[in-house]
């Protein structure tokens, strides 16, 4: 339950003087606009080092997977000899 102090002027929450006219533009302004694209810009930075990474450890298993089946295959052509 909230308190009120009856001494206090009791104010409503949408004052009309706040209340935006329809003549207002809706919409975003452009230093908004520059800062999104700022973060983003920043969070594909920060991104690029480990998307680098996993693409070089998933070329090296891809490695390590072929040198595996050649000595598979290596070790079969032996067994059949």
């Amino acid at each position: 339950m909230i308190w009120v102090n009856p001494s206090l002027p009791v104010r409503s929450f949408i004052d009309e003087t706040e209340v935006p006219d329809e003549t207002t533009a809706k919409g975003f302004t452009l230093v908004e606009l520059l800062i999104v694209v700022g973060i983003i810009a920043v969070l594909i930075s920060l991104l690029m080092p480990v998307v680098s990474r996993a693409r070089e450890h998933s070329h090296l298993v891809g490695c390590m997977n072929n040198q595996k089946q050649n000595l598979c295959r290596d070790q079969g052509v032996r067994a059949e000899q």
